[in-house]
């Protein structure tokens, strides 16, 4: 392979067609899936954005640590060995990382 036919293949798009993409209101808007409603658009903000994420992942670790403190309750109840509890563990967290697999994926696309 030649250099002109690899600096053909990875050729990279100019700035001023990334930035006409950006400028798509398709790109920008909010929504689910091809149902994106006009009045999310006051959310497509940087500040909305973070106190939304910084809610988030707040909920996400208050999820964590009671998940942690409930699992010896509930061996104990359902008279779960430390292998079977580890099961469980394990379940959440490769679901969590399934979860965020899709999530890339589909943002990616996009």
């Amino acid at each position: 392979m030649t250099a002109d036919e690899e600096s053909e293949e990875k050729e990279v798009p100019e700035m001023a067609t990334l930035l006409e993409d950006f400028g798509d209101e398709t790109m920008t808007e909010l929504g689910f899936f091809s149902w994106r409603p006009k009045f999310l658009k006051v959310f497509n903000k940087p500040n909305i954005f973070t106190t939304v994420h910084a809610f988030n992942s707040f909920f996400l670790v208050f999820s964590i640590t009671i998940f942690g403190t409930v699992l010896p309750t509930l061996e104990s109840v359902f008279n779960l060995n430390g292998k079977e509890a580890g099961y469980i563990l394990v379940a959440n967290d490769i679901s969590g990382m399934l979860a965020a697999l899709f999530l890339a994926n589909y943002c990616s696309a996009r």
